[in-house]
């Protein structure tokens, strides 16, 4: 723990536990600081500390420079725990005189995030039984768990996102997106909720609104060839087939070893009457994989231009 000074006049906070007297209480102090992984301050984070097996107990809240302080500690050994909105509690003990100035207690503290949570306690067993049940389509009751799972952990937004494929697959599109906005509320750039998102608007017949979400997750993982893919899909769907071939190639241009763009791309300038541009992207097919079925289905177009 590093050390740092604690001006006086900072605003102290002190409660006595149930019964105590003032005359039990000591005149030790312990001040620290409340930081998150990137070193930014965290205003607002409960400091509580509880003396061994008694009631004694003293409390204070960080102010907007993460700062905190607490007088009146007996000496003893304490249990100092961290709650702030967003992070991950932490808990220290440490030894307290009872008079005068303490060494800093300063604490870093981490965002929560899926992996922190579920890495062990109940989340974990909750989360698991969760998909478990939504692997057997048992929707309601896999509901129930992730909704247990935010009940323990209010903050850990992204369980909705389990929640809101329940009722994806229930077909209730629009509890489904209600959990997916929620997501993007706080993450504005969550990938998977970008994309179940996208594929509720398919689902509703809203192809416009689903290519908007489809386009903000392509911006967050330029390296995923299926998304561009899907967006050209629509497109096409749509009748907009030069924009579909814009997408097939810049999926193609991901993963160069991918049949299936080059196929659909020739496909759309077929429906272009573009032939020359339609047969160079059925032999790209063929070139970069000629074992396959959509080879097969290349070389049949190929042959059916170059009979014209």
């Amino acid at each position: 723990m590093r050390k740092s000074h604690i001006a006086i006049s900072l605003m102290i906070t002190l409660i006595a536990g149930a019964g105590a007297l003032a005359a039990q209480m000591g005149t030790g102090r312990v001040a620290g600081t409340v930081e998150d992984t990137q070193g930014n301050p965290i205003k607002g984070t409960l400091v509580v500390a509880e003396m061994g097996e008694t009631d004694f107990t003293l409390d204070a809240t960080s102010d907007d420079r993460g700062r905190w302080a607490m007088i009146g500690f007996r000496k003893g050994e304490y249990s100092f725990t961290f709650t702030a909105k967003g992070f991950v509690p932490q808990q220290y003990t440490m030894s307290v005189k009872g008079l005068g100035k303490n060494p800093s207690l300063d604490m870093v503290m981490e965002p929560v995030t899926v992996g922190n949570v579920f890495a062990a306690g109940p989340a974990s067993q909750l989360l698991s039984e969760g998909v478990a049940l939504y692997e057997q389509k048992d929707y309601q009751a896999a509901i129930a768990k992730f909704e247990e799972i935010l009940q323990e952990v209010p903050d850990l937004y992204q369980v909705r996102q389990n929640i809101g494929n329940c009722y994806l697959d229930m077909g209730d599109f629009d509890l489904a997106l209600a959990q997916y906005q929620i997501i993007l509320e706080e993450e504005p750039t969550h990938i998977g909720a970008l994309v179940r998102a996208g594929d509720v608007m398919v689902r509703k017949g809203d192809l416009k609104q689903a290519v908007a979400y489809f386009e903000k997750s392509i911006e967050q993982a330029p390296e995923d060839e299926v998304l561009p893919f899907n967006v050209a899909e629509i497109y096409f769907d749509q009748g907009d087939v030069k924009k579909a071939i814009e997408y097939y190639e810049r999926s193609s241009t991901v993963k160069p070893d991918w049949p299936e763009p080059y196929l659909k791309v020739g496909y759309a300038y077929l429906n272009l009457a573009q032939m020359d541009q339609a047969a160079e992207a059925f032999k790209k097919v063929v070139e970069v994989a000629p074992e396959t079925p959509q080879a097969q289905m290349a070389q049949a177009a190929l042959d059916s231009i170059q009979q014209q």
